[in-house]
């Protein structure tokens, strides 16, 4: 060990996000809970995910309809 030991800094600590176990650098929290990280949420555009939702309702219900 050097004689200058305490001139050594440190590594600081990384965060580590709860979600998904990742080193991260942000922490994105709703209503007071952790939701994830920058590494774990993924970012969508509403119409998009709208859009796609509808798609989803339309061919569950369309696969309910196709037996009769």
């Amino acid at each position: 060990m050097s004689r200058q030991w305490w001139l050594e800094k440190a590594e600081p600590e990384q965060p580590i996000c709860p979600e998904c176990g990742f080193e991260c650098e942000v922490i994105y929290i709703a209503n007071g809970d952790v939701v994830g990280c920058d590494k774990c949420i993924v970012e969508k555009d509403a119409y998009d995910w709208m859009d796609e939702m509808r798609e989803a309702s339309a061919a569950d219900k369309g696969s309910y309809y196709r037996d009769e």
